[in-house]
């Protein structure tokens, strides 16, 4: 990956959201709570805007794993998105990072409505 200013800003954007939403979750590091599904769709939107800036995924999993507490579920949606294609077109690309997000969303939501029946 090319480093430049844009990068070195998600990055730390990344890093620091990650921290933050952490210590926020820890007790609960894989509860369904409709209030973590924005907090989920946030997270997918940043990683799946590195996977089509071509960040290496070992990057992505090393901050997962400086947050032990939310570590497995910043690894399923970093491996989620590396799954899905990259694309060369802003245009595509921003689809597809709008697309992954409300997937992700749509997950987190539908697993606390499990959760509440």
């Amino acid at each position: 990956m090319k480093i430049t200013v844009k990068n070195i800003t998600l990055w730390a954007a990344l890093t620091g959201f990650v921290i933050t939403l952490a210590l926020a979750s820890a007790p609960k590091a894989l509860a369904f709570e409709k209030n973590q599904c924005k907090e989920w769709s946030n997270i997918a939107t940043v990683v799946m805007r590195m996977r089509q800036a071509n960040a290496s995924i070992s990057t992505l999993l090393d901050i997962a794993k400086q947050q032990p507490a939310f570590e497995q579920i910043m690894s399923v949606i970093t491996i989620e998105a590396y799954d899905r294609p990259r694309y060369s077109t802003k245009e595509m690309q921003d689809n597809s990072i709008k697309e992954f997000a409300n997937e992700i969303y749509l997950i987190c939501y539908k697993q606390s409505n499990v959760k509440d029946a």
